[in-house]
């Protein structure tokens, strides 16, 4: 499944790594020592979000026009 997605890095020692946490996802642990499993696999095969800025955008005509009206009252 991994494989199919393109999540499986090329390197051989990423590889190993990813397949000893799975391994490690499906013996018997606590919730936490899961918890961190998981996050490292997703951390490692999924891209963080961008974040998302809501700007903007003015012209110099606009921001002139602002100014003008503030002046004036």
């Amino acid at each position: 499944m991994l494989e199919q997605e393109g999540m499986v890095p090329e390197d051989q020692m990423a590889q190993e790594a990813l397949k000893a946490a799975l391994l490690l996802l499906r013996q018997p642990s606590s919730n936490k020592d899961k918890r961190d499993i998981i996050k490292i696999i997703l951390d490692h095969t999924h891209a963080k979000p961008a974040s998302k800025a809501d700007v903007t955008v003015r012209s110099a005509e606009d921001w002139l026009l602002g100014l003008s009206q503030e002046a004036d009252g």
